[in-house]
């Protein structure tokens, strides 16, 4: 599974060159990754510069958390909320215009293969009484990623726990980034 690199950032080269897309649908430039990972909001705004510092992976941003960190990026009451929320917004808008469609995917400095999803919409797949949330629409964007490749390990990124177990119950897997937040009583269980 991917992570954070310590230390300087590598330029990584993909292993495929030519052709990016190829016949059913599925981006051959993923062959290249071992794993597809969904970024949280939580995650975006903990630590803004996340996308750059990930191991090379296949990084997927649900178009929600768009939605999200927009609305975040006005909050007077949490000034690092906000400001986190703009940085991570100016630097997704900078991959738009220096590798083009981040829909499409885009390979960045990184190495890592960056898309923006919006695979969350389709709550049917929800069993019934589960709520119309962000929460849940990652789960059914990781759902959609998982059934298109499913040679790849699909993860959700998260600091959330609500997410973090409802995601387990429907087969995603979701791991925390960090666990500096948890009291030192619970690290050590």
């Amino acid at each position: 599974m991917g992570g954070c690199r310590q230390g300087r950032l590598q330029v990584w080269r993909r292993r495929d060159s030519g052709n990016t897309r190829n016949k059913g649908n599925k981006d051959s430039r993923l062959a290249a990754y071992e794993n597809i990972e969904l970024f949280d909001t939580c995650i975006l705004v903990g630590k803004p510069n996340i996308i750059e510092m990930y191991d090379p992976s296949v990084i997927v941003i649900p178009g929600y958390a768009i939605e999200e960190l927009d609305q975040l990026k006005t909050d007077n009451r949490r000034a690092i909320v906000a400001r986190n929320a703009r940085a991570v917004l100016l630097q997704l808008h900078y991959y738009k215009n220096r590798y083009g469609s981040l829909v499409k995917g885009v390979q960045i400095a990184s190495g890592s293969l960056l898309f923006i999803d919006h695979n969350g919409n389709n709550f049917y797949k929800l069993p019934m009484g589960m709520a119309r949330k962000n929460d849940n629409r990652i789960i059914l964007a990781a759902m959609v990623w998982q059934r298109k490749y499913p040679s790849h390990e699909v993860t959700i990124i998260t600091n959330d726990v609500s997410l973090n177990l409802t995601a387990d119950t429907y087969g995603i897997n979701a791991k925390d980034y960090g666990h500096d937040w948890l009291p030192e009583k619970l690290q050590t269980v």
